[in-house]
């Protein structure tokens, strides 16, 4: 019975992730994080109650709303288990860099890879945004600290891990890889070949049915006007 618990619930997890990668509208999720939640404490399972209430979190600031999440036993399972902490500070640094917070965005994602060889393996769904998000922010610190090269190596990191999951599945992973080489690119003042990876990254993720990548990949490669030294957006 537990093992049938515990399947049904990882199951559930899956299906919501991906439903939540691929874009699904967000009052829809906050209903399917609501069924979970339920499922969940019926069967007393704390660590997946705690993680995914971590992101239901941010589906509710996504929305607008001004809904406080209480989760009475995030204090306790963060503060002993360094899984759940590896996810808290994924799911920090991800919304900072939602809403363009640098300082909030650069705190947590230092905090993530300081537990990211202490922490069991997630989800390979989990590895997907984490790949992504994580390579993102890092090298969007690159362009913004005086630790440069240290930022630029840890983003090229994630951005290398996507190019070899690439090989094996284009249809998930090719428009994530060219996201990033085309950020890497921009962060060495490369912006021809950030302006070219940028439309691979727009063309496949149309192409794969990623819509809100492909509008992620318009929001990058559209930069504040004045990044680059023509005072224009990379994509211009």
């Amino acid at each position: 019975v537990i093992a049938c618990d515990i399947n049904a619930l990882l199951n559930t997890i899956l299906k919501n992730a991906c439903k939540y990668v691929a874009g699904v509208k967000l009052q829809t999720m906050r209903e399917e994080y609501e069924k979970f939640f339920r499922l969940a404490k019926e069967n007393n399972h704390s660590i997946f109650l705690v993680q995914m209430k971590q992101v239901q979190r941010d589906v509710l600031r996504l929305i607008g709303s001004d809904e406080e999440l209480t989760i009475p036993e995030e204090e306790t399972l963060v503060a002993s288990n360094n899984s759940v902490l590896k996810t808290f500070h994924f799911r920090k640094a991800y919304i900072s860099f939602v809403f363009r917070s640098y300082d909030d965005a650069k705190e947590h994602v230092s905090k993530f890879y300081d537990c990211l060889e202490h922490a069991w393996a997630n989800l390979m769904l989990s590895h997907i945004s984490h790949a992504l998000y994580i390579g993102l922010i890092s090298f969007w610190v690159a362009r913004k600290s005086r630790d440069t090269k240290y930022w630029i190596a840890r983003g090229n990191e994630f951005k290398l891990t996507l190019k070899r999951w690439a090989e094996s599945s284009q249809w998930t992973f090719e428009n994530k890889w060219y996201l990033l080489e085309a950020e890497e690119s921009f962060s060495h003042n490369d912006y021809e070949t950030a302006k070219s990876f940028y439309k691979q990254a727009i063309s496949s993720a149309k192409l794969h049915k990623f819509v809100h990548e492909e509008a992620l990949a318009y929001q990058n490669g559209a930069v504040q006007p004045g990044s680059m030294p023509s005072g224009e957006s990379v994509l211009c």
